[in-house]
């Protein structure tokens, strides 16, 4: 059973997200609309005068502290494909080295039609291609993935909302009842036209051989990854609201341009510390917020070691090496 307010969620989420693909929002979507675009990171003259003669700053020793301390019991996190770039996994939008720049091999109208459903129904030959370059080699977690996997161990982790469809949290342990894939996942895959699910054994054999995989309705096959035009999971949306009860936020490797996951920066309560690390600080300007600049496995290492938490980060290397 889904609400008419969840109902209403997913439509304007999905709206903001495609609005070339989707109807027109109706009054009710128009207003839900309006109000997200409202949503600021930055504090409004009630929250200051609220928060007048308070802390309102948030250092990095106030992290490695909670940290230790487990003073922070529901942690979200907020990732993206800079986590998995030294996995071997490129991200979408870096001006050279990103996925978007080196799609030229595959004449297509524009980059991310790769990811576009409509054009997937015409011209399936470009995402096979694409998926036997990021799906057909083994990759393995990287510090990042490891780190999410120790908060979870330490019972910190809340939820981790991701926009990665590499798995790789999944692969270094993390219990999928933490995961909110946002843009889906490649462990599966399914007919677009009748739903079927398809052994996804038989799609990587169709990608590796280059062939087209068919359903028995002629569907085409793909991954339950988000294209351009699909929903979103309706886990996303039924998490969403959990991002009001976090007591830490911390988002890592996403310049925050893809919406609607973008937005639930603008969710976090004005109370609660956000932490971004990133190459860059693309928007957040707020209260409670520490910005940690540079390589992301380099800062989250540093963490580890100042909280003293690298024996126990070690053995969860050294268990998942195990059973590789």
């Amino acid at each position: 059973m889904i609400s008419k307010e969840l109902e209403a969620i997913a439509k304007h989420f999905n709206y903001v997200k495609s609005p070339e693909t989707q109807e027109k929002p109706d009054k009710e979507i128009s207003e839900l609309t309006e109000a997200f675009k409202e949503l600021s990171t930055k504090d409004t003259a009630k929250d200051k005068k609220k928060k007048k003669g308070k802390k309102t700053e948030f250092t990095r020793e106030d992290l490695v502290e909670g940290l230790k301390e487990k003073s922070f019991k529901k942690i979200i996190i907020l990732t993206g494909a800079g986590i998995s770039v030294s996995a071997g996994i490129p991200d979408f939008r870096s001006p050279k080295t990103g996925l978007y720049a080196n799609l030229q091999k595959y004449n297509l109208p524009f980059p991310e039609a790769v990811f576009d459903l409509k054009y997937f129904r015409k011209n399936p030959q470009p995402f096979y291609l694409l998926s036997k370059e990021l799906f057909g080699q083994k990759v393995n977690p990287v510090i990042t993935h490891h780190f999410i996997k120790l908060l979870a161990d330490e019972g910190l982790l809340h939820l981790n909302f991701t926009q990665n469809i590499d798995g790789l949290e999944v692969d270094a342990g993390v219990d999928p009842k933490h995961m909110v894939e946002a843009h889906g996942h490649n462990r599966s895959a399914r007919c677009i036209v009748c739903q079927k699910e398809a052994d996804m054994k038989e799609y990587m054999k169709h990608v590796g051989d280059q062939k087209i995989y068919k359903c028995e309705c002629s569907g085409l096959i793909k991954p339950d990854i988000v294209f351009f035009g699909e929903d979103l999971p309706m886990r996303f949306f039924e998490n969403v609201n959990e991002m009001r009860e976090a007591d830490l936020v911390i988002v890592m490797g996403t310049s925050l341009m893809v919406m609607p996951f973008a937005s639930l920066v603008g969710m976090v309560p004005k109370d609660v510390p956000l932490v971004y690390i990133n190459r860059e600080n693309t928007q957040i300007k707020r209260d409670n917020f520490l910005f940690m600049k540079g390589d992301i496995d380099g800062q989250v290492k540093d963490l580890i070691k100042d909280i003293g938490w690298e024996n126990k980060f070690d053995n969860i290397v050294k268990d998942l090496k195990a059973k590789l």
